[in-house]
């Protein structure tokens, strides 16, 4: 009729538009979109909601382990970073296509996608460093190719001959711009990201490499060894459920004390095995008594029961912390640091 506009559907153009098929076809399309990409999106965070504290915490359960295509690659505190990576998909690739052809997709993408980067940046979500520079580097391709998309949108309009013809020279000059270097800026936007990229984790791993031997070096330097050949000084093999120490305090006022004295021990032999009765004290009542290491002599170490950290004015004893002949004992100043200190500590040998 003279005066209405007819279409038809671009993806099926046997189909008129604002017709009952038309009509139908766009209530399928809805339930399509309501069904799969909100639906699994919705379901995808309803099962990462309920695994959440398992997650976290890093203990394995039935639904975890089931869903660890969701989060494995990721840290444990953004084990929900996949959601985030399906709703920008979900907004670039499909809502967007709503303004499909048109600048306002193009400026939307490039907020969108600008947002994301610098969020990704800031969040770092990944276990591996090598998977967040390569995150990185593949959202700012991103960004170029918006950007870039949206310089060819504006030269598609000024080369126009009727756009062409009303412009002076100067604009031309000014405005003009040929898309063969579009295409140029665009290609090394996006291939000087992956090399940029590939940089940074080459030097991350030599950063990182550093700090591991530093850390090694330290942890060496903090080892108890012996003097003739500087080997490590190694615990006496036990039986199970046995202790090489026994540390225990005045619960009013030694609690920090022991901790300390317990975690220093460890750090200079990480294979002993230590009786704090602050840590034991809740399966005191299902075990029987601490039991002591008795290997020979020849082959253990005497080794310190503390007994007591008090403050008071008597006399201090230096504990007994002897190793194997030619190990590294430590010197007096810690009787003496203590007796300033007027604390007392008792110690007696826990061999039997």
């Amino acid at each position: 009729m003279q005066g209405q506009r007819v279409g038809w559907l671009k993806a099926d153009v046997s189909i008129q538009c604002y017709t009952p098929d038309h009509n139908f076809a766009i209530s399928v399309a809805i339930f399509a979109i309501i069904l799969y990409p909100i639906g699994v999106l919705g379901t995808n965070a309803l099962l990462l909601f309920k695994a959440r504290k398992a997650i976290r915490l890093g203990r394995e359960t039935s639904l975890s382990r089931s869903i660890a295509f969701l989060h494995r690659e990721y840290e444990p505190q953004m084990f929900w970073w996949e959601l985030v990576e399906m709703v920008r998909k979900l907004v670039l690739v499909g809502f967007m296509l709503l303004y499909q052809g048109t600048m306002l997709q193009l400026m939307l993408g490039t907020l969108l996608s600008v947002a994301y980067l610098l969020f990704q940046v800031q969040a770092k979500p990944f276990r591996e460093i090598s998977d967040d520079y390569l995150a990185s580097a593949a959202s700012f391709a991103i960004v170029v190719i918006f950007l870039t998309s949206s310089a060819f949108k504006y030269a598609e309009l000024v080369n126009l001959p009727d756009i062409q013809d009303k412009m002076a020279t100067e604009q031309r000059v000014r405005y003009v711009v040929p898309q063969v270097i579009l295409t140029i800026i665009m290609l090394i936007g996006v291939l000087g990201a992956l090399v940029f990229s590939v940089v940074l984790f080459f030097v991350q791993l030599s950063i990182e490499g550093e700090r591991l031997r530093s850390e090694a070096l330290a942890n060496k330097a903090r080892r108890l060894r012996y003097r003739d050949d500087d080997t490590r000084v190694r615990a006496p093999p036990i039986d199970k459920g046995g202790y090489h120490i026994f540390l225990s305090h005045v619960w009013g006022t030694g609690q920090d004390l022991v901790r300390i004295v317990r975690q220093k021990l460890l750090e200079m032999m990480p294979d002993l095995s230590i009786f704090l009765d602050v840590r034991a004290s809740k399966q005191r009542s299902k075990r029987r008594a601490p039991e002591f290491s008795t290997a020979p002599r020849a082959k253990r170490l005497d080794f310190l029961r503390l007994l007591v950290f008090r403050r008071s004015r008597t006399s201090t004893t230096s504990p007994n912390w002897r190793a194997t002949s030619g190990a590294r004992t430590p010197s007096s100043s810690t009787a003496q640091r203590a007796t300033s200190n007027r604390r007392t500590a008792c110690a007696s040998s826990a061999r039997r």
